[in-house]
């Protein structure tokens, strides 16, 4: 008999601790907001020096979207802190985006509920 796995309910976080460090995360209606040196268009990104991640959100964009965007900051971070070569793994952003997929893959299926 096949176990069933119960919803869990995911509310974005204000806050996270990733290695002894404190980031915060804010959340923008307005995409432009995103990137402070106003260069491009980002759906997140991550300021290393302040500890902050500013990540896109507004009433458009599904929970699981916004979710899918803060693992992909949270892994630059992961990655930088461990000092991951680039170099190493070629399109730095794609291997970072796949592994973040990979992340909600395995949420979705165990039923972590990010639509809240």
């Amino acid at each position: 008999m096949k176990k069933k796995i119960q919803k869990n309910q995911c509310k974005l976080p204000s806050e996270l601790k990733i290695f002894s460090k404190i980031y915060k995360i804010i959340y923008l209606d307005k995409i432009s907001e995103v990137d402070k040196k106003n260069e491009s268009i980002l759906y997140g990104q991550v300021s290393h020096d302040d500890h902050i991640i500013r990540i896109y959100r507004n009433k458009s964009r599904q929970k699981a979207e916004i979710w899918h965007t803060l693992w992909h900051e949270i892994l630059h971070i992961i990655f930088n802190c461990l000092a991951i070569n680039i170099d190493e793994v070629g399109d730095f952003e794609k291997f970072i985006d796949n592994i973040s997929l990979a992340i909600m893959h395995v949420c979705i299926e165990n039923k972590l509920d990010f639509s809240k």
